[in-house]
């Protein structure tokens, strides 16, 4: 053993009593101490395998039945990516470089071998970070363990001894257990989570939170150069305080069994998560990184610039202990998925998989799958003018008490709103220094709006759709008052891009609310509005309804339906101001 103090033989009784494994596939020894697993090669060459061991291992008391080991100063250590894998991924990216400037091949495989280490298949052990769980005073649980299916049985248990020997889990004499969930994952292999639904009943929540998306989508302007990286099995990368460990515990075949490392599974998993990694970035990478929970995303303008972020990014993850895996990370994109958008210089647009599950979706046939559906189009609205008005239609089936009956009304109706997430628009980027400018809507049951900015050749593009339908309340308001209605919801759905902006422009086919800004108001609603409507810097200006034609959302739609319903309505204006 490299830098033992004297010779050292580890008997049964030690490897026993402290959970040391030997893994001969990597031909390391594993010692579990306190949060890090320590990681001795088996055949030390002229150089120490692992230069940053500065470790003492001695067996201290030899006639005593509880052997003393004694670790001291030593990092975990993973095993690094293969030069195998590692090559095959600079093949696959080397036809990308030839537009880029020479030698730009070399520079970013310099970039990938410097942080070689910390791509493994194996989860790391972020440095400084630990997991807390904050039971409440009232805690008890004893459920019992589900049955695993025979067919994933001997997964099941591979999976097991595996994650003993990597540290992630470790004998348990707990009185509590939690039943254990065998996930499969899209790759074939599984994934063991706590079933955590009860315990997490006694948890008191933590109030980190990831971002809203919406508002990670808005920073992507100018952007050429993506790279999204995987955490290697994101949670088990923080360990899990040994004072908590008894509350995770688990039971399969009749072994109990404990977590080290934190779960998925529990309600204070992510936010845990979020904690830690938002601490190892920092606040000063935020214009360049972008992450969601576990998903972090890297933009860059230059070919320069991207390499220097991906170096800063990959040289604080690895300086923290963090591993990556590398078959799922995705380097030097021009077009990338990520929180199920595809994000391009252009702008962002559906995810293609997810557009092709609404159009296959079938026709629901009671509430529960209506409710399926809505759920889905719900994520991705922001796409679609008229969601609120067409799903509002189907509204009346999901009442309390209401008889189900789907007829062919309700059947053309489902198929719109499927043909106009077909034909989805691509969302541009915003561009701050420029006006926005807002075209609204009222009809009978719903308003809606759309978020614009005109482009270089004075063409409108599409920033974001807005819609909602009409609470009850709202049905009798004069046009003057939903025209009104629309323009204040229009401001509040899209606040985070007008607040503070120097000038946003709203159009409007109804003459009498160009005069509002100006006017003596005593209605106590429209003034409540008008106050609301004076934290932005907005200019109302009237278009002639025969002038307020969508020719370019038109183009983009290429449903006879939506076509109609927009000509009849008179959404939007398209002209230049």
């Amino acid at each position: 053993i490299p830098h033992s103090s004297v010779p050292t033989i580890l008997g049964v009784d030690i490897c026993h009593y402290y959970y040391i494994s030997l893994d001969f596939e990597a031909q390391v020894i594993k010692i579990p101490y306190e949060n890090e697993v320590v990681q001795i090669p088996f055949l030390p060459g002229n150089k120490p395998l692992i230069k940053t061991v500065s470790s003492h291992i001695t067996y201290i008391k030899e006639d005593t039945y509880k052997p003393d080991l004694h670790i001291l100063n030593s990092p975990i250590e993973t095993i690094p990516t293969d030069n195998q894998e590692m090559d095959q991924v600079l093949k696959n990216l080397q036809p990308s470089f030839d537009k880029e400037a020479p030698n730009s091949y070399e520079s970013f495989s310099n970039l990938l071998k410097k942080h070689q280490i910390i791509f493994s298949d194996k989860p790391g052990l972020l440095k400084g970070s630990q997991a807390r769980l904050n039971l409440k005073p009232t805690f008890t649980t004893v459920n019992r363990s589900y049955p695993i299916p025979y067919g994933k049985r001997q997964r099941v248990f591979e999976e097991i001894e595996r994650m003993i020997g990597d540290g992630l889990i470790e004998p348990s004499n707990s009185p509590y257990t939690n039943p254990l969930v065998c996930v499969a994952k899209n790759d074939g292999n599984i994934r063991l989570c706590l079933d955590g639904r009860h315990l997490s009943k006694h948890i008191i929540p933590d109030m980190e939170s990831p971002p809203d998306i919406n508002t990670l989508l808005q920073k992507f302007i100018g952007i050429t150069y993506m790279t999204s990286l995987d955490l290697t099995q994101s949670y088990l990368q923080i360990p899990l305080h040994k004072d908590d460990r008894p509350y995770v515990a688990f039971r399969v075949h009749g072994r109990n069994l404990q977590w080290t490392r934190l779960p998925f599974g529990l309600n204070v998993s992510g936010s845990i998560f979020i904690k830690n990694l938002n601490a190892i970035l920092g606040p000063e990478l935020y214009p360049f990184v972008t992450t969601y929970v576990d998903d972090i995303l890297i933009t860059s303008h230059t070919f320069e610039e991207h390499l220097e972020h991906l170096d800063i990014v990959l040289s604080k993850l690895k300086e923290h202990g963090a591993t990556i895996r590398l078959s799922k990370s995705h380097f030097l994109k021009e077009r990338i998925k990520f929180l199920g958008h595809i994000i391009t210089k252009e702008g962002i647009s559906m995810d293609p998989t997810k557009i092709a599950i609404i159009k296959d979706f079938q026709a629901p046939s009671n509430i529960k799958e209506l409710q399926s559906f809505l759920g889905l189009i719900n994520f991705y609205r922001k796409f679609n003018l008229r969601h609120s008005e067409l799903t509002g239609q189907l509204n009346h089936l999901l009442r309390k008490n209401q008889p189900w009956l789907w007829t062919q009304t309700e059947e053309a109706i489902f198929n719109n709103i499927k043909d106009l997430f077909i034909d989805s628009v691509v969302l541009k980027h915003p561009d701050f220094t420029l006006p926005f400018i807002i075209n609204t809507d009222a009809s009978n049951i719903a308003i809606s709006a759309i978020l614009q900015q005109l482009d270089t050749q004075n063409h409108l593009q599409v920033i974001q759709f807005a819609s909602r339908t009409l609470k009850p309340h709202e049905l009798p308001y004069s046009i003057t008052g939903r025209e009104l209605l629309a323009i204040t919801y229009s401001c509040e759905k899209f606040r985070e891009y007008i607040f503070g902006h120097h000038q946003t422009i709203i159009k409007t086919d109804h003459k009498a609310l160009s005069f509002l800004q100006s006017c003596h108001l005593t209605h106590g609603r429209i003034l409540r509005w008008m106050l609301a409507l004076q934290d932005y810097n907005l200019k109302i200006e009237y278009e002639k309804g025969s002038e307020n034609v969508p020719a370019d959302v038109l183009s983009r739609n290429t449903s006879q339906e939506y076509r109609r319903t927009v000509n009849q309505h008179t959404l939007v204006s398209y002209h230049s101001v």
